[in-house]
C-alpha cells in the first residue's frame, strides 16, 4: 500500500520517530522525577531500550547495512535512554 511505499523511500523516517519518541519519553520522566514521582521502572525500560538498540546495531552492521547517518542516529538514542537511567 502507500504507507509501504513511503516508509521504503524514507528508511531512515522510524529511526527519527524513534528518536523524537525517545526525547518526548525522557521529558515526561524528568517531570515526573521532578514532581516527585517513583520512576524506577522508566530507568528500567530505558536501559532495557538502549541495551537493545546497541544489539540491534550489530547485525545491520555487520550486513554493510547501517549508513552514517543512521548510526549516528542510533548511537544518540542510545545515549539518551543511558543518560535517563541517572
Amino acid at each position: 500500500g502507500p504507507a509501504d511505499e513511503s516508509a521504503r523511500d524514507h528508511p531512515d523516517s522510524a529511526l527519527v520517530a524513534f528518536f523524537v519518541g525517545t526525547i518526548l519519553k525522557i521529558v515526561a520522566t524528568m517531570e515526573r522525577k521532578h514532581a516527585g514521582a517513583d520512576i524506577d521502572r522508566a530507568r528500567l525500560v530505558f536501559f532495557f531500550l538502549g541495551c537493545l538498540m546497541l544489539v540491534c546495531m550489530i547485525p545491520l552492521r555487520l550486513f554493510e547495512l547501517l549508513s552514517g547517518p543512521v548510526m549516528a542516529t542510533d548511537l544518540a538514542v542510545v545515549v539518551a535512554n543511558f543518560s535517563a537511567t541517572r
